[in-house]
This record gives C-alpha cells, sequence and structure tokens, in this order.
C-alpha cells in the first residue's frame, strides 16, 4: 500500500510538472519576464501620462522599448513597439518567441516595414524550439 501512495504522487508530481512547462511555452509573459531580465531591463515598465498615453512597456531598457511577441503576430508587435516608442522617445524593439517552425517570414516582414519607413528599431528572436 505504502508503495502505491509513493507511485501515486509521484505521478502526480510528474503530471504537475508537465502541466507546468507546458503552460510556460504559451504564456509570452513568462518569457518577457525573463529576457527582460537578460536585457538588464525593466519588466512591465508603466507609463502614465495624460490622456491616451498610458502604457505598460513589455521590457524597457536604456535606451530601447521592447515589445515581447509570437513570432507569427509580427504585424501586432510593430505596432506595439512603435506606441511604446512614441510614448518614452526610445527605440522600438521587438522580441520574437519562436515556438513554430517555418516563422522566418514573418520575421522579415517587420524588418522589411521598419526599413522601409526609415525606422532604426532593434529585434532579438528567441527560438523556443531549440530549448
Amino acid at each position: 500500500l505504502g508503495t502505491i501512495c509513493l507511485m501515486n504522487k509521484l505521478l502526480l508530481a510528474t503530471c504537475l510538472l508537465i502541466s507546468v512547462s507546458a503552460n510556460a511555452f504559451e504564456n509570452e509573459n513568462f518569457y518577457n519576464k525573463k529576457y527582460c531580465a537578460e536585457l538588464g531591463g525593466v519588466y512591465s515598465s508603466y507609463h502614465n501620462n495624460t490622456g491616451a498615453t498610458n502604457a505598460s512597456i513589455d521590457c524597457e531598457t536604456e535606451d530601447t522599448a521592447w515589445e515581447g511577441e509570437w513570432s507569427y503576430k509580427a504585424y501586432e508587435a510593430v505596432g506595439q513597439s512603435l506606441w511604446y516608442a512614441s510614448i518614452t522617445g526610445e527605440t522600438p524593439g521587438i522580441i520574437f518567441y519562436v515556438k513554430k517552425k517555418n516563422q522566418q517570414k514573418y520575421i522579415d516582414r517587420a524588418k522589411l516595414t521598419f526599413d522601409s519607413l526609415n525606422i532604426k528599431y532593434r529585434i532579438k528572436v528567441i527560438n523556443l524550439l531549440e530549448q
């Protein structure tokens, strides 16, 4: 009976670990917090100006306002990073989280958008498939 109880506890613990890992893989904020710390930035930096300029920036470093986003949401990421940059006066930046294959086209489209408008930007790509 003691062995069965121990095995059930081990099985439950294993299931919980798998569940936590799977949830982290789907949680953008988990990665924003992690990679913002690696950049030496402030996670969820809140700017409370007047009217429509309130924003919680995913990661703010000394000279860049970073938007952390899934790679397939490149268009949202470009807009959000420009919004953050307009509030802070910093360079727009995007941290793309890649969790699926064949996502480079989205990253290239974001770069093309900035380049075609002659906007200085920073992009970091975090390949979650390799972790």
